[in-house]
């Protein structure tokens, strides 16, 4: 049998080869290129003293590199290694000499190490003793009545769920698993509490401790300047608090860590009861445990979070469900109805429930929605009257199980030529609701709102990242283009129902289409090519500035704005402090950057439906008697002052408006008021803190800044000097460094004003310094050339030493 063994030169190459692909992909993005290096040096100096430390086994490993310079036969791979590393050597010489644009390292602390006590509610707490009040006083009663232990338990456990469905789920998540709507627009991401490394491993006072004084309190270890953690002291009563840490255990079937082993092994023989009951439970079960919270305990989406939603959660009482593929009017398939409740609605509260729910369990809860039904849609058509209740409910389980389809053949391939046939359609049938370009700006003025009364708004088909259910899952490439566009053709067909969104094709032969089915295919391909010009959030955190060598753009509409590349980030509400937004219209904001020596200029552009002036136009939006306030667009962008910030360690003040420590400046620019007559203005700010008024700067007004509104869109200039006299201690904004940068923007028709805005939390801005190009080029060929000629010289000598002892000839 043939014993098969690696050489030892093989061995440290797959030793290198394994610890560069470590360090390459297993560590970003905190693994910087300079670190990589060094790593990568130590690496190689490590195998190399390793094999050398042993005569026999340096022999082994030197022997295939001697044979490489000397022998006649490896002339080819001798030349080939001659060119190959010395490149390879200049590449990596080039990587290290370029200038180098890699965000500063932030490394935060998930737990940081509490305080010993706390101020909160006017008084103070000792962390190391303070024990859930609540949990010990259903701890005292289960020992004396069970029964009424159980019921005050799940009392408690129903009040803090409807504190965390009010307050927390739209960053935590449904699931709690830090995936709620507005989670993406945050950096860290929300605590996902479904994680046994999270509130399992912890305290309950360090829970109290964290949601009392909310990011502001953590440590600097703890990032807190970008935590969106609000203060809830200041929101939630003390009850409230450890109502929800208690909702929070339960939900998660976890225990939290406890010093007295007599309690622990209660309070887990309580979770394991529950454990127990909640694998049992019915498909009704799982719907009042699972989605209530929102849909209501009678399917009629009056839920305790559906105040708080935009979109509001459905309401199954009218078997009117938006998204179907069923054909014609007829109401939505089994399939429709799994596939939602599996995968959620993006851009809405809606989460996809695969990751708690089996298939099977989430197909249970279809026959739970249609006894929700009080409308007659899911009965069968000969149902008696005796099979209904008092209230329209059918009570018997044969369910009608819709099977057509909505066909979908006669696909057109997507071309130029379809495109444009398709934006003659749009424009003459889709135009006068989702606007000229698109992005759903109800051009014909219209107030719209679906079958509830509901205000709503036509989507933005611009953005996909916001399609409910009809961006394919796969991808971007022509399959899953091809997908969406019968997807979105779907939706043309049948309409959304419930919604302002009709059927564009007749559900009787009697009638004509309203948009030919050839047309349909047309518009769903002109549809899916708007994305083009999008530039989706969430691709990049830095905002990279170009130099510009003549003067800067005056006009949003400059042609030099171009130059610069767009970077899009999402726009999240203001949650942390009262008054609070939850039911945001705008989600995203695009940003570029412009420079020269004297001045810094940023456009930023904004998709909102309105242009938000009171007593102007917009004001046809407000139907007769509705007492919603009109208000003034708005935009602003945040800096650090000088001495706020660094980069190395990082520290910034906290994102929004800083605070005493670390004040920041703030460039605001508002769209002003036709009724009274108020012109646009810009102005700075200076800000300290959340809890402190911002300061209009009275004198060194330097701003310049104007907006123009068209088509949905909102395009913003604002341009300032570079560097500033007057004593402020505002940015000079210097090349080469990256900066903090953060952004909001009020959507006045929105109901926003005031601290009722959306936000988003710090990013950064580059100035990119001026490139050495004698060095970034000349010192890899430098290291090219002397590289080479090393190899050479080497390969001579080696030859040379091995014809001295051969006396052979040959060449290199």
């Amino acid at each position: 049998m043939m014993n098969w063994r690696v050489s030892a030169f093989w061995q440290a190459v797959i030793i290198i080869v394994f610890a560069w692909a470590i360090f390459n992909w297993a560590f970003p993005p905190f693994m910087p290129r300079s670190l990589m290096i060094t790593y990568m040096i130590i690496t190689i100096l490590g195998v190399t003293l390793y094999f050398s430390s042993e005569d026999r086994r340096w022999t082994e490993f030197k022997t295939p590199i001697i044979a490489t310079l000397r022998d006649d036969n490896k002339q080819v791979l001798r030349w080939a290694l001659l060119l190959f590393i010395p490149l390879l050597l200049g590449y990596t010489a080039y990587n290290a000499v370029k200038p180098s644009f890699e965000t500063p390292m932030e490394l935060r602390q998930v737990h940081p190490a509490p305080p010993a006590s706390i101020q909160v509610y006017d008084k103070s707490y000792d962390l190391a003793t303070l024990e859930n009040p609540l949990r010990l006083e259903i701890l005292d009663q289960l020992n004396s009545d069970p029964e009424s232990a159980w019921e005050t338990y799940k009392e408690t456990v129903r009040a803090g769920s409807e504190v965390y469905y009010q307050n927390c789920f739209y960053c935590h998540g449904d699931m709690l698993g830090g995936k709620g709507h507005f989670a993406k627009g945050f950096n860290p991401l929300p605590t996902n509490f479904q994680d046994v490394g999270t509130i399992a491993q912890l305290q309950e006072s360090f829970l109290f401790w964290r949601i009392t004084t909310g990011g502001p309190g953590l440590p600097t270890g703890g990032m807190p300047w970008n935590s969106a953690m609000p203060v809830w002291h200041e929101m939630l009563n003390e009850e409230e608090v450890w109502q929800v840490i208690t909702f929070l255990y339960d939900y998660v079937e976890q225990v939290p860590r406890m010093w007295d082993q007599a309690i622990s092994k209660s309070v887990t023989g309580m979770k394991d009861m529950i454990t127990s009951q909640r694998a049992k439970m019915s498909s009704e079960e799982i719907y009042r445990f699972r989605c209530a919270v929102c849909h209501g305990e009678d399917g009629a989406g009056d839920g305790p979070a559906a105040e708080f939603l935009y979109p509001r959660p459905r309401d199954f009482t009218q078997g009117l469900m938006k998204f179907k593929t069923a054909a014609g009017g007829l109401p939505p398939r089994d399939e429709d109805l799994f596939s939602i409740i599996k995968f959620g609605l993006t851009g809405t509260s809606m989460p996809g429930w695969s990751s708690v729910l089996t298939d099977t369990q989430i197909k249970g809860l279809i026959p739970v929605m249609k006894r929700l039904d009080i409308s007659y849609t899911w009965a069968p058509l000969d149902a008696a009257d005796e099979a209904f209740d008092d209230e329209g409910h059918y009570l018997k389980s044969d369910f009608r199980v819709i099977t057509d389809q909505e066909p979908t053949g006669g696909q057109i391939s997507y071309s130029p030529e379809s495109v444009s046939r398709g934006k003659e359609v749009f424009e003459e049938n889709c135009k006068k609701c989702h606007g000229a370009e698109g992005r759903g700006d109800l051009t014909s003025g219209e107030f719209l709102d679906d079958d509830w009364g509901y205000r709503t708004w036509p989507r933005d088909l611009t953005e996909p990242w916001t399609w409910r259910i009809t961006e394919a899952q796969a991808g971007n490439d022509e399959r899953s283009r091809d997908e969406t566009i019968r997807n979105i053709y779907t939706r043309l067909s049948v309409g959304i129902p419930g919604t302002p969104m009709p059927s564009h094709r007749s559900v009787s032969e009697e009638e004509e289409d309203s948009i030919t089915l050839e047309d349909r295919w047309h518009v769903a391909n002109y549809v899916w090519s708007l994305r083009t010009n999008a530039s989706a959030p969430g691709k990049s955190t830095v905002i990279e500035g170009v130099e510009v060598a003549n003067g800067l753009p005056d006009d949003v509409e400059d042609a030099a704005w171009n130059q610069a590349p767009a970077v899009t980030f999402r726009l999240v509400p203001n949650i942390i402090k009262e008054e609070r937004l939850f039911t945001p219209l705008n989600d995203a904001i695009t940003v570029r950057a412009l420079y020269n020596d004297e001045e810094i200029a940023f456009l930023l552009e904004v998709n909102d439906p309105t242009e938000s002036i009171p007593g102007g136009p917009v004001i046809k939006y407000f139907p007769d008697g509705d007492d919603q306030t009109m208000f003034a667009d708005a935009f602003a962008i945040q800096f650090p002052k000088q001495n706020s910030y660094s980069t190395a360690p990082v520290e910034k003040p906290l994102y929004r408006h800083g605070d005493p420590e670390h004040p920041t400046t703030i460039w605001y620019w508002n769209a002003g008021s036709v009724e009274p007559p108020i012109e646009p203005r810009a102005v700075l700010l200076d800000a300290s803190g959340p809890d402190n008024k911002l300061v209009v700067r009275d004198s060194g007004n330097d701003l310049v800044a104007q907006g123009q509104w068209q088509d949905g869109r909102w395009r913003v200039l604002m341009k300032r000097p570079r560097s500033n006299s007057d004593g402020s201690l505002d940015l000079s904004f210097p090349e080469g460094q990256f900066i903090p940068v953060s952004f909001a923007n009020w959507e006045g028709n929105n109901g926003e004003i005031g601290s009722k805005h959306t936000l988003t939390t710090w990013y950064w801005l580059l100035l990119p310094p001026d490139t050495n190009n004698t060095l970034v080029y000349g010192a890899p060929f430098g290291t090219i050339m002397v590289t080479f000629l090393a190899g050479i010289l080497l390969v001579r000598n080696q030859r040379q030493k091995h014809r001295s002892t051969t006396n052979g000839v040959g060449s290199v």
